[in-house]
């Protein structure tokens, strides 16, 4: 665990991901999932939350102890000097936050639960906004953040298992909500931005308004790789999966990417190339994200080393950007999006 710091921090939103399943009791005996106790396993001082709902608003406070419990951004603006916002309200709520914090609060870090936003306008006016002030924006694209993955990706990069030659991926549940992190994890496995190459409507999601997507996909660290990508309807089941062939093996990240498995190739005794028994990608016991996420928050704002990069408002932007091509190329029933 890291050692307690004196950062002070905030929750906007007061929802499961920011800690409404969870107390303060949880600390120290369970790993972190939520924002909340990510925030204060890691030594945060969790000085306020943002929330309209006055229920809500007074249930999070007394969960996670908090001393000033606000129904809107501005007021933190009086609860004294903050080093860390999250933002993790509902999705369409996530630009008009990040702005209004970014001119209000300014602090240090400012942290956004994915997707970083709805809209190309959205995307542009955060940008914007950011080259204003000096405030560093992390976007929880949590797979940056999990050892596993990121084991997965430096085994993949040291050519072990060869060169990528296919890949097939599968979500559910909406191409803003869960095609976001499927579009950011491979990016981040494949070590660049994805291409749409072409997209169509596919299975439903949670809201009318983010149906899934299907299609194929490209990226320029890999040339002539097809990425493959379909969608379940989660009224049958959820699943999000990410299957990759190599020439010498072969990457499958099962069950939402809680189980990592690798393949290598053998010669059988006949002479044929056959895939080897599964091993599984182990993570350091008692380790999540959520608790890497926070762990390197408290270091940056310290003024030690740590790895933000990938997850930055650089990187989280170009994954917008192919979310909202896949879109448009849907919609106009069309291949890439210029």
């Amino acid at each position: 665990m890291t050692q307690p710091s004196p950062h002070r921090a905030a929750i906007i939103g007061a929802g499961r991901i920011a800690g409404s399943l969870g107390c303060r009791d949880d600390v120290g005996r369970e790993p972190p999932r939520s924002h909340a106790h990510g925030l204060l396993s890691a030594g945060f001082i969790l000085d306020a939350v943002v929330e309209p709902a006055p229920s809500r608003r007074a249930d999070f406070a007394g969960r996670w102890g908090i001393a000033h419990a606000v129904d809107h951004v501005a007021a933190l603006s009086e609860c004294g000097p903050l080093d860390l916002v999250v933002v993790c309200s509902p999705s369409s709520l996530h630009a008009p936050q990040v702005i209004e914090v970014l001119e209000r609060i300014a602090p240090r870090l400012l942290i956004v639960e994915k997707p970083l936003c709805l809209s190309r306008a959205e995307l542009d006016a955060m940008a914007d906004a950011a080259t204003r002030r000096s405030t560093r924006i992390v976007v929880n694209h949590s797979r940056r953040f999990d050892p596993g993955h990121q084991a997965a990706r430096d085994l993949m990069a040291s050519g072990r298992l060869g060169r990528p030659v296919a890949v097939r991926a599968v979500h559910y549940g909406g191409w803003a909500l869960n095609g976001s992190h499927l579009i950011d994890t491979l990016s981040m496995l494949l070590r660049a931005p994805l291409r749409c190459v072409e997209a169509r409507p596919g299975a439903p999601g949670r809201s009318p308004d983010d149906p899934c997507l299907n299609g194929r996909f490209s990226v320029d660290s890999h040339p002539g790789l097809v990425i493959a990508i379909d969608s379940v309807d989660e009224r049958r089941f959820q699943l999000f999966e990410i299957e990759i062939h190599l020439t010498e093996g072969r990457l499958r990240c099962l069950d939402f990417g809680d189980r990592i498995m690798v393949e290598g190739v053998a010669v059988n005794a006949l002479g044929e190339r056959e895939l080897t028994p599964a091993v599984v990608i182990e993570r350091p016991a008692g380790t999540t994200a959520m608790a890497e996420l926070y762990g390197r928050c408290a270091e940056w704002l310290s003024g030690r080393p740590a790895d933000l990069d990938g997850a930055g408002l650089e990187a989280a932007s170009a994954t917008m950007r192919t979310l909202f091509d896949a879109r448009r190329a849907s919609s106009q029933g069309k291949g890439a999006a210029p």
